[in-house]
């Protein structure tokens, strides 16, 4: 197995320098770690999805700012929704109207000549021209919001159309790129796929052999176990004196009773 597992490995790594070595090659920019399913993008890929994004949210401001801006050819600056929006127009109009308050008040009793009335005339001369100024500064910021809203929509859709381009001559070279990932990452999860089994192969070895606990070690004996001649010789001597010891034991035993049966025995009588 261990063999095996370092064949996968050398494939492995050899088909992950075949995949490096044509991307660098062709010219492909991959980003990514590479890490354990080597994902990696293609770095023109990326930029068109990015380009994309921001193209259609340029538009969509460019699209904004152009319904605000002719609206200022069809309507007049007081009804605009800037115009009515603006504090600093709003605090103007307020003042406005509080000075023509005055002046309508003064005139009642006092004839234009008056330097009462001259001065609030003159405050409400002064109030006219920054309150048109106020609105030609918003109309004017209407007209560059909406010049540099169109000017962006046309920079970022050119940049998106030359990189769209890249991404179309780098597509057959991104196919071969392809076929060689996969390769690589078939290699990389035949190869994970053997490491793990080793790894649980040495896990049930060493829990097995935990099982087992070594009390003394074991000594070589000094000659064979089998057949052992001295043993043999002894037990062989033991158990002739033994069956010696019983046989004379039974002769003594044994010895007058044979004898009287022969002095005791009847002749037999001829006929």
């Amino acid at each position: 197995m261990g063999l095996q597992l370092n064949d996968l490995k050398i494939r492995l790594e050899k088909s992950e320098d075949q995949l490096q070595s044509y991307a660098a090659t062709v010219g492909l920019q991959m980003m990514g770690t590479g890490g354990k399913d080597g994902a990696r993008e293609n770095v023109a890929d990326s930029r068109v999805a990015q380009l994309q994004t921001e193209m259609l949210s340029a538009q969509a401001d460019r699209v904004k700012a152009q319904s605000r801006y002719e609206l200022i050819a069809s309507a007049p600056a007081d009804s605009l929704p800037q115009v009515l929006d603006d504090p600093n127009l709003r605090d103007y109009q307020s003042k406005l109207a509080d000075l023509r308050r005055q002046f309508a008040e003064l005139g009642i009793s006092l004839t234009t000549a008056n330097p009462k009335v001259q001065k609030v005339q003159a405050q409400i001369n002064e109030l006219e021209s920054a309150l048109t100024r106020e609105r030609t500064n918003v109309v004017s910021r209407i007209k560059n919001e909406y010049e540099a809203a169109e000017r962006r929509d046309l920079l970022i859709t050119a940049a998106y159309d030359a990189q769209f381009k890249v991404v179309n001559d780098q597509a057959g070279k991104s196919i071969h790129y392809g076929i060689l990932k996969r390769e690589a990452d078939t290699n990389r999860h035949i190869y994970e796929a053997m490491l793990q089994k080793v790894k649980e192969a040495g896990i049930a070895s060493a829990m097995r052999s935990s099982n087992y606990k070594v009390v003394d070690l074991a000594r070589p004996p000094a000659g064979p176990y089998k057949p052992n001649p001295t043993q043999s010789a002894t037990m062989g001597s033991l158990g002739g004196l033994i069956l010696g010891v019983m046989f004379c034991a039974y002769a003594r035993a044994s010895g007058p009773q044979l004898a009287a049966t022969r002095r005791y025995k009847p002749v037999s009588q001829s006929s």
